[in-house]
C-alpha cells in the first residue's frame, strides 16, 4: 500500500552512494536523477583511500567526494579515533560521508542514502512518494531493540561518551537500538543530532548509533515496511521482506547475504539487496580472493605498499584504511599495520596484564592505541556488568 502525499514536498536530496564506477552503475544513478521530482536533488556520494583522485568520468555528474582523510574529522573524537579496529566498510562508518555531505549542506529537510547495490522494483519516484508524508526523522529498515535481537554480533560495535552526554541525558545500555540501513532517510533534526553526538563522543557501527542515539533522543524512528515493531499498520508487509534473526537476515528481498543478480519478474514496489551483476560479483571474488592471498604470502607490509598504485576499485575495496595502515603509509610506523591476526594477539597480551607501554613495543603500535583498545573493551564490560 502506498502512501499519498498530502503535504506539500520539502527540500531534499537523495545521496547514491557507490566507490565503484562502472557503465552499468552510472546508467542506475541517471534513471535515479531522472525518476526525481522537482523537489528532490540526486548527488553520487563517493568516498576513497585518502590521496585518490575525482574519477573524470564523473566530471559531469553531480559528485560529493571524500577520501578517508577528509572524513575522519577530529570533531568527532570518537568515531573517527581508533586503532587497528578502525575500518571503513565493516566497521560500520559509511555514514561519516553522509555527514561530511551535510556539515556542506545543511539546509536540505531530507537526505536518502541509497547503496549502489539496492534496487526498487518498481519507479523511484513512486517509492518517493510513498513516504511525503511521513514525519519520521529516520526511516530505514529492521528496526529492533536489543531485547529483540540480544545476540546481534554488531551491538559491541557501540561506544558511549566518557561521563554524562547532553545528546542523551542518562542513557542505558539495554536501551540500544538495531536497523538494517543500505538505504535510510533523515531528517535535518536526525542530521544535527548525529553530528552533535559524534563531536559529544558516542561511536560505533551506524546500524547500532543512529537508531539507538535517534530514538533515546527523543526522535521518530520508522519503519520503511516490513512486519516489525517500528512498521506503521498500513506499510505491514509492503516495500521489502526478511528474516530478522538470521545474522544474514535471509530469506527475504532485502537481506546482507546472498548476492541477488537481475532478473525481470520480481515482487514489484519492492526493495531487493544486494544486487550485483554477475560480472561485478565474479569480479569482487577475484579481487577479494586476491587481497587475500597477498597479504597471506607477503604480509600486510607488502600488500598496502602496493595499494597507492592500484587503480582498480574492486582492489581498493578490500584494502580497507585503519590508523595503523596510515600511519605505516605516512611513515609514522615502519613496522607495518596490524594484521587480523595481529588483532588477536594484542587481545592476549592485554588479558596478560602487560601495560599499555609494553603491549604497543611488542606490537610496534603507538602505547596510546592500545589505551584506547583497552579503554574500550572496560566500557564494554562495565556496560554488560
Amino acid at each position: 500500500m502506498l502512501e499519498s502525499a498530502a503535504s506539500g514536498p520539502v527540500p531534499t536530496v537523495v545521496l547514491f552512494t557507490s566507490h565503484l564506477v562502472t557503465p552499468g552503475i552510472v546508467r542506475q544513478f541517471q534513471a535515479l536523477r531522472r525518476a526525481c521530482p522537482p523537489h528532490i536533488t540526486a548527488v553520487w556520494l563517493m568516498h576513497a583511500p585518502p590521496g585518490a583522485k575525482r574519477p573524470r568520468f564523473l566530471r559531469n555528474t553531480p559528485l560529493h567526494f571524500v577520501t578517508t582523510t577528509e572524513i575522519r574529522t577530529p570533531e568527532y573524537p570518537a568515531k573517527s579515533a581508533g586503532g587497528p579496529e578502525w575500518i571503513f566498510h565493516s566497521g560500520g562508518h559509511t555514514d561519516l560521508p553522509v555527514l561530511h555531505f551535510y556539515r556542506q549542506h545543511p539546509n536540505y529537510e531530507r537526505y536518502w542514502y541509497i547503496e549502489y547495490d539496492v534496487r526498487f522494483s518498481g519507479r523511484w519516484e513512486t517509492f518517493f512518494a510513498a513516504f511525503e508524508n511521513s514525519k519520521a526523522d529516520l526511516l530505514t529498515t529492521t528496526i529492533r531493540s536489543a531485547a529483540a535481537d540480544p545476540d546481534w554480533w554488531i551491538w559491541f560495535k557501540f561506544g558511549t561518551p566518557e561521563g554524562p552526554g547532553a545528546v542523551v541525558p542518562g542513557f542505558r545500555w539495554e536501551q540500544r537500538m538495531g536497523a538494517f540501513m543500505p538505504v535510510f532517510r533523515a531528517s535535518r533534526r536526525a542530521m544535527e543530532t548525529m553530528d552533535a553526538a559524534y563531536r559529544e563522543g558516542w561511536s560505533g557501527h551506524l546500524e547500532v548509533t543512529w537508531p539507538t542515539i535517534l530514538h533515546n533522543a527523543g526522535l521518530l524512528l520508522e519503519d520503511i515496511g516490513g512486519a516489525g515493531a517500528f512498521t506503521p499498520r498500513y506499510r505491514r508487509t509492503h516495500f521489502y521482506s526478511n528474516t530478522l534473526l538470521e545474522p544474514s537476515y535471509y530469506p527475504g528481498s532485502f537481506v546482507y547475504r546472498p548476492l541477488k543478480w537481475p532478473v525481470f519478474r520480481l515482487k514489484r514496489n519492492y526493495l531487493w539487496h544486494p544486487v550485483k551483476t554477475f560480472k561485478d560479483s565474479l569480479k569482487e571474488s577475484y579481487w577479494a580472493m586476491r587481497s587475500a592471498l597477498t597479504r597471506w604470502r607477503y604480509g600486510d607490509v607488502v600488500a598496502y605498499k602496493a595499494l597507492p598504485e592500484s587503480l582498480n576499485p574492486y582492489y581498493l575495496e578490500f584494502m580497507e584504511e585503519t590508523d595503523d595502515h596510515l600511519a605505516y603509509r605516512e611513515g609514522r610506523n615502519p613496522a607495518g599495520p596490524l594484521s587480523v591476526l595481529g588483532e588477536h594477539v594484542m587481545c592476549s597480551l592485554l588479558r596478560s596484564g602487560m601495560t599499555d607501554e609494553q603491549v604497543g613495543a611488542q606490537m610496534s603500535v603507538p602505547a596510546e592505541d592500545v589505551a584506547r583498545r583497552r579503554a574500550r573493551w572496560g566500557r564494554e564490560h562495565a556496560a554488560l556488568g
